[in-house]
């Protein structure tokens, strides 16, 4: 940051805290202070004499587990280490528990070379300065520029230390020094706006669920607009009308807030003990957090059902919730009320802390552009995709909101990740269509593949799982076959249109240019790789399939259980340059079609005249191995079922798992006899 108050001692520190904290009490904001790369174990020591939380980036917990385990839940104070690559989401998260008059003490590191004014151009990065992260680079900036706008509740801070491997003391005096303004906090009332929003929604929702025979009640909203409160005050107004209820949520710990406004949380139960119950009406705090399956669940079992969620994108089913939950609405008998909050109800208005949020995930940007779009037809065919780098994303706030709001408004997938992966990742490449400088599709792809001969092994028997490698493992998984695991792929993660262009060919012409661009041979980027294949991975539905077909790709690869965030299957098709990647690709699509067609009709087609072949032996093996699973070898064991007169059906007593099990035993046991083509 380029602006730092230097600290050489604790009664200094502790007077700056004690500084911010009366001013935010004052004002009903945050306290925050950034300390610049402390001092090692400094931070987790300041937690502990403060008596309050510490969240260490270095945790090897779940993220979504620990991002959901602070969900709904409020604290005074909170201290967080930042990496060099900052979790936005997890920061956004453990931020949004802090009460108003509170301290946030965040841990930050110091970008080498960083100069605010040389952010303006590409060619103003040397090499040394593009290898620091691009999201650290922007964190650190923003961060600057709002400490320095709120000086009476922020500060940016340096510890100074007499020697290299030295350490600043936490005594007690910050402590007791904190402390003491801390305790105040608890006694601020809301917001009078915030308060009025809030009975006039309350009042909206009691209503909706005594006047329909089914119904589901929606609160969503950004963090601390008092969603978690409003959910206590319908259990509240509930118990006063003597109608039973249950209330869960994927961690107890989310129903914090929930239980210091109702006094108790007698009706919890586990999201798994749900369906077991018979109850009126069930109360779901941060719904987003669950999958979807379960929330369709929940909407055929209750009669009435109240979601309570943040909808900010760092939740355990990003964007899903809203997308596939929300927009297309499954529950046609069950009357819908959406409710969103917007007042503020943890902290006052205009927080520091909280407009840096809403920048660093460009929250104001979260929706695209709602002006008319009348573009002429020449101007839509006129437009020419082009290649962002992520440098020109990095200076231009502008540019990077219109392409993140564009994406997180039509992809279930989006998180708050997919700022640091634009930002940060070399494997990811992002290709827009403007219209008058303004953005109208977005393409995201990632290359993939050449992976070293070591692997390839490991990788068709499913022990060993590459990140960011989906196409090539994928494909020689289903394929049985490793041959093009060295070849080169990009997959094709977002493709978005706004709304009013669609079905206006501007996605094909955007596919279009990047397929032209991996088979032109005169590429100026010297960083391009020859790719041999195209692929895509996305939530089963008629329009999205059709789409892929239309333009030469096949589906080689189809998942057996519902993607929790979707709700539906997953569906992988590829498109091939290559003639070793065509050949194996070609395999994969016929062994994920005969298991389609055994898993549909088991006795179509496979009759006796269907012998057992080499590729089944091979398959069988991997099965009673355990590389393989039933549903990915169902064609050969239908065939060797009607060789050998086994049995594929469950028995009743037994589960998928043991069913599974012992028919491993039972083909382990005819292969070692001797089993071989027939």
């Amino acid at each position: 940051m380029n602006s730092r108050l230097y600290i050489s001692n604790q009664l200094e520190l502790a007077e700056l805290a004690v500084q911010r904290l009366i001013h935010a009490a004052q004002l009903s904001h945050r306290a925050v202070l950034f300390v610049i790369e402390p001092p090692k174990n400094w931070l987790e020591s300041a937690a502990q004499r403060l008596n309050c939380e510490y969240i260490a980036v270095g945790s090897t917990s779940d993220r979504s587990d620990r991002i959901s385990a602070l969900l709904g839940s409020e604290r005074s104070m909170l201290v967080i280490q930042l990496g060099p690559k900052p979790d936005l989401g997890l920061f956004a998260a453990a931020a949004g528990t802090v009460k108003a008059g509170g301290l946030l003490i965040v841990g930050s590191c110091k970008s080498p070379y960083f100069h605010p004014h040389r952010m303006s151009a590409e060619n103003s990065f040397s090499i040394s300065e593009r290898m620091f992260s691009q999201s650290s680079r922007r964190f650190e900036r923003l961060a600057d520029e709002v400490a320095q706008l709120n000086k009476q509740t922020m500060a940016c801070v340096e510890l100074v230390t007499h020697t290299k491997h030295s350490t600043l003391s936490t005594d007690n005096v910050l402590l007791s020094e904190v402390a003491s303004y801390i305790s105040d906090t608890e006694k601020r009332q809301a917001d009078p706006q915030a308060s009025r929003e809030q009975d006039s929604l309350l009042t909206q929702a009691c209503n909706h669920l005594e006047s329909e025979l089914s119904s589901c009640v929606v609160i969503k909203g950004r963090r601390g607009c008092g969603k978690s409160t409003l959910l206590a005050r319908i259990a509240s107004y509930l118990e006063s009308q003597g109608i039973d209820f249950r209330t869960t949520a994927l961690h107890e710990s989310a129903l914090s807030t929930y239980r210091q406004h109702l006094g108790t949380l007698t009706t919890y139960i586990r999201p798994e003990s749900a369906l077991t119950v018979s109850t009126d009406v069930l109360l779901v705090d941060e719904a987003a957090s669950l999958p979807l399956r379960t929330l369709h669940s929940f909407l055929s079992h209750f009669r009435h059902v109240v979601f309570c969620s943040t909808i900010e994108g760092y939740e355990a089913s990003g964007r899903a919730f809203d997308v596939r939950l929300l927009s297309s609405w499954p529950q046609k008998s069950t009357a819908l009320l959406q409710l969103e909050p917007r007042q503020m109800w943890r902290w006052g208005p205009n927080d520091p802390l909280s407009n840096l949020i809403d920048q660093l995930l460009l929250t104001s940007r979260l929706e695209p552009t709602k002006r008319p779009i009348d573009y002429t037809n020449r101007q839509i065919v006129e437009s020419k995709p082009e290649k962002l780098s992520r440098y020109e994303l990095a200076c231009n706030e502008k540019l990077l909101g219109s392409v993140h709001a564009l994406l997180h408004a039509t992809h279930y997938q989006s998180t708050t990740k997919d700022l640091e992966h634009i930002l940060d990742s070399p494997t990811i490449e992002i290709w827009v269509q403007r219209i008058d400088n303004s953005v109208v599709a977005v393409l995201a792809l990632e290359r993939e593949g050449n992976i070293d001969l070591s692997l390839h092994e490991d990788i068709l028997a499913k022990a060993r799982r590459l990140p960011n490698q989906l196409l090539p493992q994928l494909l020689s998984q289903t394929a049985n076959d490793s041959g093009a695991l060295t070849k080169n792929y990009i997959r094709i993660l977002r493709l978005a249109v706004v709304s009013p262009l669609r079905r206006q060919g501007i996605a094909s012409r955007l596919l279009r240019a990047v397929t032209a661009a991996c088979t032109n041979d005169l590429i100026e980027d010297k960083h391009s790789l020859t790719v041999d294949a195209l692929g895509a991975s996305f939530a089963t539905d008629e329009s999205s399939i059709g789409f892929w077909r239309s333009h030469g790709y096949i589906e080689f690869h189809r998942g057996f259980k519902p993607n929790p965030r979707s709700g539906k299957l997953a569906c992988a098709v590829m498109f091939s340059f290559d003639k070793k990647t065509s050949s194996v690709l070609e395999k994969a699509v016929d062994i994920h079609r005969e298991n389609e067609l055994a898993r549909l009709h088991p006795k179509a087609g496979f009759t006796m005249a269907n012998s057992i072949s080499s590729r089944d032996i091979s398959l069988l093996y991997r099965f009673c191995s355990g590389q393989r699973s039933m549903n990915d070898t169902y064609a050969p064991l239908i065939r060797l079922s009607m060789v050998q007169l086994i049995t594929l059906e469950k028995v009743a007593d037994l589960s998928q798992k043991q069913h599974e099990s012992r028919l491993r035993e039972v083909v382990r046991s005819l292969l070692t006899n001797g089993l071989g083509t027939h």
